[in-house]
């Protein structure tokens, strides 16, 4: 009887090895040809400034083989990331215009009708963890028919109780047709609901009743500091 519970043990013991074995064996496969995960977005640098080349969504279109954009080159000869998307974006159907806005597609498509999934604002795009940044100052001055006229783009881009996206203010235009800038600022600051400017109001007061030490109250302690002259 003893003899047949020490088999019956020993079955049991080969049993459990051989399924952990098998279980191992298993693993150290899945881990093996598991391979490089595909990447979402790339960052390229070329002579226009930063590109986020989206993976995906290439590698969605319609009879695209991964060999057509991973095919063999010389080491020497990598340097221009532009040549390798001219190998498909050189053809007028799907042309790469460098006269055209960034964000714009030559399909007539911009940024909401890629991104109307998920969020359209700047900082969905724009933030520490994605990868490029906004390229504005905080301020920009601009020639007026009044004198010089400074633009606060942080004071607009957050400005409460106003739903302003990017394409508020940065619209798609022809460099040799766009307008004067008193017209894109009266855009919005030609209606009472938008805190109209006032023309006929000293320079620095803000139809807003502010004056300069309300926004400028950590430099603005007297006048020597803006007025040296």
């Amino acid at each position: 009887m003893d003899d047949i519970k020490m088999v019956i043990e020993r079955k049991k013991k080969l049993f459990l090895g051989a399924v952990v074995v098998v279980l191992a064996i298993i693993a150290i496969l899945g881990y093996a040809f598991e391979g490089k995960k595909e990447p979402r977005r790339v960052a390229f640098d070329t002579k226009g400034g930063g590109v986020i080349f989206d993976h995906r969504l290439h590698v969605s279109l319609k009879n695209t083989m991964c060999s057509e954009c991973h095919h063999n080159y010389e080491e020497s000869k990598q340097n221009s990331s532009a040549m390798k998307c001219r190998v498909c974006h050189y053809s007028k159907k799907i042309e790469i215009s460098e006269d055209e806005a960034i964000h714009k597609r030559l399909i007539g498509k911009n940024c909401i009708d890629c991104h109307a999934q998920g969020s359209v604002n700047c900082e969905f795009c724009h933030n520490a963890e994605n990868f490029l940044p906004i390229k504005s100052p905080e301020k920009v001055a601009f020639d007026t028919d009044g004198g010089k006229v400074v633009f606060d783009h942080l004071t607009h881009a957050s400005a409460d109780g106003y739903d302003l996206g990017c394409d508020s203010c940065h619209h798609d235009y022809k460099p040799e047709k766009k307008k004067s800038f008193p017209m894109n600022c009266r855009r919005c600051h030609y209606n009472k609901k938008y805190s109209p400017i006032c023309e006929k109001e000293d320079t620095h007061i803000r139809c807003i009743a502010k004056n300069c030490v309300d926004c400028h109250s950590d430099v603005a302690e007297d006048c020597e500091k803006c007025h040296k002259e």
